[in-house]
């Protein structure tokens, strides 16, 4: 186990190098207009999207397909509504009648949660043997001398290496 290599891969710095290059995605992605003209270029608008913020972020530039195949996705999830059949269908109303943003938002926000769950399991991951009992004992430890009462309240990637450890190591 290494708890020094965890312990800086949680600090703010480190933390900020993986997201900002999401942030930097979002910002770089300028709509020409608020709203999708008509329902066939929500599509094209939504994929481009995709592909532009993988880009940025250097994940590889998926094609059209896979890029819409992920937005869809991501917009089902985020978007869902009583009033429609699906969260694509419900956005696809949203930015062809000026929501575009809030659209383009939703998969910038969605695909930057990602990167962090993923980054912040694989420290995790990296630097404890998770079915070792004395790992997670040791590191259950670690995190509530180091963070105390606000532990299960404070940084979101704190919160987020404790939910890793089983419940019985949460003395």
């Amino acid at each position: 186990m290494n708890l020094d290599a965890l312990f800086q891969g949680l600090d703010p710095a480190s933390i900020h190098r993986v997201l900002a290059p999401h942030d930097e995605a979002r910002r770089a992605f300028q709509l020409a207009q608020p709203t999708a003209p008509a329902f066939h270029d929500f599509a094209p608008i939504v994929t481009r999207y995709i592909q532009h913020h993988h880009a940025i972020v250097r994940d590889g530039t998926p094609d059209d397909a896979r890029a819409f195949g992920e937005a869809k996705a991501i917009l089902d999830k985020t978007f869902s509504s009583a009033l429609y059949h699906n969260g694509y269908e419900c956005a696809l109303a949203r930015g062809t009648r000026g929501g575009m943003d809030e659209v383009i938002q939703q998969l910038a926000l969605t695909l930057k949660t990602h990167a962090f769950d993923a980054y912040v399991t694989a420290l995790y991951y990296d630097n404890v043997n998770p079915s070792s009992r004395q790992d997670n004992e040791t590191l259950a430890r670690a995190l509530r001398q180091r963070y105390g009462d606000h532990l299960e309240h404070g940084d979101d990637a704190i919160q987020r290496v404790w939910q890793h450890v089983p419940p019985i190591f949460r003395f």
